[in-house]
């Protein structure tokens, strides 16, 4: 998953793919996000999102869930709480709910390479 901001700071937007254990995909998302300031607030946004998707799809409940992320910034505000600016912390309580009808929740940082 992803979540960027082309023109800091405008046209933020997300996206993401969710695969199985196979790397088959079994969902992809992309949304751009009105009102969105920059890629701060983007990045947990995305994060967000693949909770919900994974927490709602059938084959995903009662699973090990692996989100990766080229931005450890989000990586590092996920695994530790005390790393969380205040003013997002609304969007942070939203991915803990989703989170909590998955077994496990284990956040990882990937390099990508841009295209």
């Amino acid at each position: 998953m992803d979540g960027s901001s082309t023109r800091k700071p405008s046209d933020p937007g997300i996206e993401g793919v969710l695969r199985d254990y196979k790397g088959i995909v079994r969902c992809m998302y992309r949304s751009t996000l009105v009102g969105i300031k920059d890629s701060n607030e983007a990045e947990p946004i995305a994060v967000i999102k693949a909770l919900e998707l994974s927490s709602t799809r059938e084959e995903c409940i009662g699973k090990r869930i692996i989100i990766e992320s080229d931005s450890s910034n989000v990586i590092n505000r996920m695994i530790k709480e005390s790393n969380r600016p205040w003013k997002f912390h609304v969007l942070f309580i939203i991915a803990s709910r989703f989170s909590l009808g998955l077994i496990l929740v284990k956040y990882s940082h990937i390099y990508f390479k841009g295209g």
